[in-house]
């Protein structure tokens, strides 16, 4: 299936949701049943609605998603599924409610709604960003009419909640679960650099500046990941990465929440800790900040390009203890940070003075 994608979104969060729109998401269905569509327990199909072509997913009598059917499903297994499935079912709010563009945050920039009756979903689209805040997406109908809309999102748009609810979902989740990454990186031997007298280093990029890479090193062998008291960085950084060595570290968290002023203290592994992030979309980046008198200190920035956020986590620990499988890490996390604002994030890798720190992780 050929489509055309252009998709390295840095959405953003200063936007909100209306109650109103909430309400609406979260009755759609009823509101399309009182409407005279019909819904059954157990579906996954599309229907005709006023002559929209409607997708509807439920199960055991829960809606999972309904909308305008107007992505092919297996894009959602490739781009951010929240992400479509909040456009398509935005269109079918307007659609149903006969409130053609009130409260709602997309735009047609060509054609208009009543165009989308004839949006083939199997047929590519374009999908880009005008800005670092702003989503377009044409098609073109069946008739050869083109369709452009855009639309500011973010993930409190996307899931429909406030960043401080999300925020509490995610810190619920992290207390109560207990998983375990599922790490798959696929190395390939003809991007081994050497490194050390032996050892080879994987290139994985970097995220805001060099010194916050997804590296990983490995041994002479050029398979198995360095995990080892002798080379401490190199450990830690395979252990964010790529999972590798005492990955049920145990984790002091301090949560600095969204409302100001508030803390809250969690005690959980860096498997789950990190795990958690990762089923949300998260890919982990490592940075080290300093190394001295065997404490580390260093963040993990938890970059989610899909809903344009970061978790980001300042580490302290005492490697030698961690790789001996003895120690625990202390974290500060700060959850949720729109991605369109993380230009200050390299700030950690200048020189600062000890009151410039505190300000910067203690406010």
């Amino acid at each position: 299936m050929s489509r055309t994608l252009i998709f390295s979104i840095l959405l953003f969060a200063c936007l909100s949701v209306s109650a109103d729109r909430k309400a609406d998401y979260n009755n759609l269905g009823e509101i399309l049943q009182r409407n005279g569509l019909q819904i059954q327990e157990n579906m996954d199909t599309v229907v005709d609605y006023k002559g929209y072509p409607v997708r509807i997913i439920s199960k055991q009598g829960n809606i999972e998603h309904i909308g305008l059917n107007l992505f092919n499903p297996e894009w959602k297994n490739v781009i951010d599924k929240d992400l479509l499935n909040y456009i398509e079912r935005d269109l079918l709010m307007q659609v149903a409610t006969e409130k053609y563009g009130e409260d709602s945050l997309i735009e047609f920039k060509l054609g208009s709604l009543s165009d989308l009756k004839r949006i083939d979903s199997n047929k590519p689209c374009n999908i880009t960003t005008m800005d670092a805040s702003l989503l377009s997406i044409d098609w073109t109908t069946d008739n050869g009419k083109p369709i452009l809309i855009s639309a500011p999102v973010s993930y409190e748009i996307l899931r429909g909640a406030t960043r401080a609810e999300i925020e509490t979902d995610f810190l619920s989740q992290l207390k109560k679960s207990n998983f375990h990454r599922n790490v798959d990186i696929e190395i390939d031997r003809n991007s081994l650099q050497p490194y050390g007298e032996t050892e080879y280093i994987v290139p994985g990029g970097y995220y805001i500046n060099d010194k916050i890479t997804r590296n990983l090193y490995l041994n002479s062998d050029g398979e198995s990941f360095i995990w080892d008291s002798r080379y401490p960085l190199e450990s830690l950084s395979n252990l964010f990465i790529g999972g590798a060595g005492n990955s049920d570290a145990e984790v002091d968290l301090t949560v600095m929440k969204h409302e100001y002023g508030e803390k809250e203290q969690i005690q959980t592994g860096i498997e789950n800790l990190l795990a958690v992030a990762e089923v949300d979309g998260c890919i982990p980046y490592w940075g080290l900040e300093s190394y001295e008198n065997g404490k580390l200190t260093g963040t993990v920035f938890l970059y989610n390009p899909g809903q344009g956020y970061d978790h980001i986590l300042k580490i302290e620990c005492l490697p030698e203890e961690i790789i001996a499988g003895n120690g625990k890490m202390k974290a500060k996390a700060y959850l949720y940070v729109p991605s369109n604002n993380v230009s200050n994030l390299n700030e950690p890798y200048r020189v600062k003075t000890e009151d410039e720190k505190i300000k910067y992780w203690d406010n």
